[in-house]
């Protein structure tokens, strides 16, 4: 997973009560300050059946930054300190 960059590419092994699986989710950032577009999100069973998780689009897709919303410096930020 790079943020900083766009790119997001993680894929890991799941388990349930009835059968494993890898999920994978795969997404990259168009524009410096675009919104991350979502290009796969599946589970893949051990016996090769693909299960597409993006059958209805895009879960992300229309969540908009609010241009009011009030900023704030946290942890993980980049961001000078502001005190």
């Amino acid at each position: 997973m790079n943020q900083l960059h766009g790119l997001i590419d993680i894929h890991f092994e799941v388990k349930g009560s009835k059968n494993q699986a890898t999920m994978r989710f795969t997404s990259h950032r168009p524009t410096r300050r675009g919104m991350f577009v979502t290009t796969e999100w599946s589970l893949q069973t051990k016996d090769g059946e693909k299960i597409d998780l993006l059958d209805a689009g895009d879960p992300f897709e229309g969540i908009e930054l609010d241009a009011e919303e009030i900023k704030t410096v946290g942890r993980g930020s980049y961001s000078p300190s502001l005190s």
